[in-house]
């Protein structure tokens, strides 16, 4: 699970301007995407974003939805909800 800072949690969320949201985080983080999508069969990447309730911080992760069964992908989505957050396609 990555730290990011609430802007880019909130460019990413909102999906309005998905390149410049992209182009906030850092390059590690570009790299990773890029990578992922270049080895997935969809061409999207799936990013898990969280806001825990009580803390002042959020997370992106990676959501690796070639090798997960349709119920991991449904506890990911409820842990998103529970955590003030979505599963994006990017």
């Amino acid at each position: 699970m990555k730290k990011i800072t609430k802007e880019q949690f909130r460019k990413l969320i909102n999906k309005t301007n998905i390149n410049s949201a992209l182009q906030s985080l850092p390059q590690n983080i570009r790299n990773d995407i890029d990578s992922l999508r270049k080895h997935s069969k969809y061409s999207n990447v799936y990013l898990l974003l969280t806001h825990p309730e009580g803390q002042d911080q959020y997370f992106l992760d990676y959501v690796d939805v070639d090798n997960i069964s349709w119920r991991e992908m449904y506890e990911t989505e409820l842990h998103a909800q529970v955590n003030r957050g979505c599963v994006v396609a990017i």
